[in-house]
């Protein structure tokens, strides 16, 4: 996936990139070098089924790809967000959706 020299600036100005990086060197578990770029999300998005009303997602990350579902989910839509990273999961809970609910730990 390719990310262009403005969509890298523009996330480390935001300072996504930062938190990410320091969330991955910390965890192993971690399965990604830098965040989902809003293209990449909106492509993942797009393969979901026309009407998908719920939707479980593993392992969300800071939740890029969480805020592209939220974007085409209908109003009375749910997505169950699973992260085992606290720091993740705590990024997670600043989205402000009545229709995502964040299941944080696992250990």
């Amino acid at each position: 996936m390719w990310i262009s020299a403005g969509q890298w600036i523009k996330i480390i100005l935001m300072g996504r990139l930062k938190e990410f990086m320091k969330t991955a060197i910390k965890d192993y578990r971690v399965g990604a070098l830098a965040p989902t770029s809003q293209k990449a999300a909106r492509r993942i998005v797009g393969l979901l089924k026309p009407g998908c009303r719920y939707l479980i997602e593993y392992g969300p990350g800071n939740g890029a790809v969480t805020r592209a579902i939220l974007e085409r989910l209908p109003p009375t839509g749910q997505v169950v967000a699973i992260e085992i990273n606290l720091n993740f999961a705590r990024s997670l809970q600043t989205i402000s959706d009545r229709r995502l609910r964040v299941i944080a730990g696992g250990r």
